[in-house]
């Protein structure tokens, strides 16, 4: 049982990190949170890293601000 329990969690991330639809980068200074960009048809991990990006430039203007993908 411990063993399915475990195969099931790990296609499940699998599953997760290569799923393609559309994403947005949602970028937060504490006060206000806006949609920075959207990726439509891309994969989760292709857009936390363009995402990431972002806000290390964003940060270079206002060094409060966070982005996530959603």
């Amino acid at each position: 049982m411990k063993n399915k329990i475990l195969i099931a969690v790990a296609l499940i991330c699998i599953f997760a990190t290569s799923c393609v639809k559309d994403w947005k980068c949602e970028c937060t200074d504490g006060t206000t949170t806006q949609v920075v960009e959207t990726y439509p048809s891309t994969k989760m991990l292709d857009a936390k890293k363009v995402c990431d990006q972002r806000e290390s430039d964003i940060k270079k203007i206002n060094s409060s601000v966070t982005c996530k993908i959603k």
